[in-house]
């Protein structure tokens, strides 16, 4: 029989009215050693979510084989440090590009009957 694998920590969740959640964990034992996670999720109405991770998949699949094929070659070429700056800006630029997003549209109540 298969012995049950166990893991110790703590996990915290959060979550709020618009479908935005948040889950963080530390696990100090387990079996792939001490590793901290994160997510942050947004619900997905389900007549939407076969095309969203359909296509978050292929995203997936396509970026991270280009990803895994040019690292070797673009860390020698540039060196660690230039590449962790880099990757830094990227990460700026996103935030930026991120916090310009439009919000979810304000709900206009329908106008009372004459």
């Amino acid at each position: 029989m298969r012995q049950r694998e166990r893991f110790e920590g703590q996990i915290a969740g959060l979550g709020s009215t618009s479908g935005v959640r948040v889950v963080v964990g530390h696990w100090a034992r387990s079996p792939f050693g001490a590793f901290t996670d994160a997510m942050v999720v947004r619900y997905v109405d389900d007549a939407y979510r076969s095309r969203v991770s359909g296509m978050r998949l292929a995203v997936s699949f396509g970026v991270a084989s280009v990803a895994v094929y040019s690292l070797g070659p673009t860390v020698k070429a540039a060196g660690f440090d230039n590449l962790l700056l880099a990757m830094a800006a990227i990460a700026c630029c996103s935030l930026v590009f991120v916090s310009l997003l439009p919000g979810d549209p304000v709900p206009v109540a329908p106008p009372a009957p004459a």
